[in-house]
């Protein structure tokens, strides 16, 4: 078996433990809801009146994009921590007591990545002028018809 395959055993298997198991089903919970999004079976907004992300900082960001981002990066963190722990550490006490670390800094991350995202992204709104009035004005180079110049 070549050195790829045992990457892809070693990823997978990480996938599967503890503690990024948690993120793991909530990843699949997410890519389920955005396929339900897509067919139109479901609502991105419906659930921004269940959950008040402003206290959490995540304010005007819609709770299926925060969950959503929450899930990829505290994924991604969690894997690369239980890869990495899987070999620096042996089974043990101290493997346990890391995958605890492990999981409350992915939980950091992703808080983290869902916060930039609420910050420096959102709304989109904020960076693009809406088709109402001045619109035209507001991108260079455009002009509203029958508005020449004198």
């Amino acid at each position: 078996m070549g050195e790829g395959a045992a990457g892809v055993r070693e990823v997978c298997t990480a996938a599967l433990c503890f503690p990024a198991f948690f993120f793991s089903v909530a990843l699949v919970v997410v890519a389920a809801f955005w396929l339900l999004v897509l067919c139109g079976a479901a609502d991105v907004h419906g659930f921004d009146g269940d959950l008040p992300l402003g206290a959490v900082g995540l304010g005007g960001l819609p709770v299926s994009v925060a969950v959503s981002a929450m899930a990829v990066a505290g994924w991604c963190a969690a894997l690369a921590g239980t890869v990495a722990l899987g070999r620096l550490t042996g089974p043990g006490v101290v493997r346990s007591g890391l995958s605890l670390v492990v999981l409350v800094a992915a939980l950091v991350v992703a808080h983290g990545a869902a916060r930039l995202l609420a910050g420096r992204w959102w709304p989109p709104r904020a960076r693009f002028p809406s088709a109402g009035a001045g619109a035209e004005a507001a991108r260079p180079g455009t002009a509203r018809p029958g508005a020449g110049p004198g």
